[in-house]
């Protein structure tokens, strides 16, 4: 009977954390522009655990206001741009749902909704 010895692969060390450059891929889609910015507010993780520690938001929104928004979001997690077209600038936002609760306004969140919909003709907003 003949053994068969293959040599063994070694196993590559990857760095999970180093794969995707956050950066990189808002330049990749054109950001930051005239509408869109990056932020770090969220360096980190105080305000919203479950977010990435630089994501990108609307220009004419400060970190300020935004941390007044995360305030009235689920775990902090405000409306943040996905992805955005390169043609027609239509962009795909997420976010939590609202707190509910006595406070169930917040201007600092309204006003972020208004200037989201200002950015596409055609608006929709869905919470997660």
């Amino acid at each position: 009977m003949k053994i068969n010895k293959k040599k063994k692969k070694k196993k590559r060390e990857i760095d999970g954390w180093n794969i995707y450059d956050p950066v990189k891929e808002y330049k990749r889609q054109g950001i930051p522009n005239n509408k869109w910015r990056l932020t770090t507010f969220n360096e980190k993780y105080e305000y919203s655990p479950t977010y990435p520690n630089i994501f990108c938001v609307p220009n004419s929104i400060t970190d300020a206001h935004l941390i007044e928004v995360c305030k009235f979001r689920s775990k902090g997690r405000i409306p943040i741009l996905s992805w955005l077209h390169p043609r027609t600038g239509c962009a795909i936002v997420r976010s939590a749902q609202p707190l509910v609760g006595l406070n169930t306004r917040s201007s600092f969140d309204e006003a972020l909704l208004k200037f989201l919909s200002l950015f596409s003709f055609s608006f929709s907003f869905f919470n997660s």
